[in-house]
């Protein structure tokens, strides 16, 4: 077997397969033998769900649930402050915007429903994200400024969807 485990960042058998994908500390990927202290897996107890989100400018996500559990700026454009919570009872239960795992403090929601949302009043584009499911989030990736962060703490009164 190529390269000591100490080299690799990650590997992920393929279930029923003798193979592995492996990615190495310096990105390199490639497939191999799984080796033979590896056989010997119980494929019916493994289970994951991997996925790779690749760098980009923008992106969409699509919400069935009534409530998208973000928290967007005053101003616009509408640029994403923080996270709603699903509970109301304390502990914080991730909306489906967060459990996307895609959206980051600062990104911003430039279309709803395939239609542009610029200059379009704040209220309207609010309107337009709650009025019909499923509905899909155009965004565009934000600076990421953690200002905006430190500034959502500071306020109660955050617009919401």
């Amino acid at each position: 077997e190529a390269g000591v485990a100490a080299e690799y960042a990650f590997a992920l058998r393929q279930l029923g397969e003798n193979k592995m994908l492996k990615l190495r500390k310096d990105g390199y990927s490639h497939m191999s033998v799984v080796s033979e202290s590896d056989i010997d897996i119980n494929d019916d107890m493994t289970a994951a769900s991997l996925e790779y989100l690749r760098p980009c400018s923008s992106y969409e996500i699509v919400v069935n649930d009534k409530l998208v559990g973000l928290a967007v700026s005053k101003d616009l454009p509408l640029r994403v402050v923080g996270f709603n919570s699903m509970s109301m009872a304390g502990d914080h239960v991730p909306g489906p915007a967060e459990l996307t795992g895609r959206i980051k403090l600062g990104d911003i929601i430039s279309t709803v429903n395939g239609q542009d949302i610029d200059g379009i009043p704040r209220q309207d584009a609010l309107r337009m994200i709650a009025c019909k499911r499923p509905v899909c989030l155009g965004f565009r990736v934000g600076s990421g400024d953690t200002r905006i962060q430190a500034a959502s703490r500071a306020t109660n009164r955050r617009g919401t969807t």
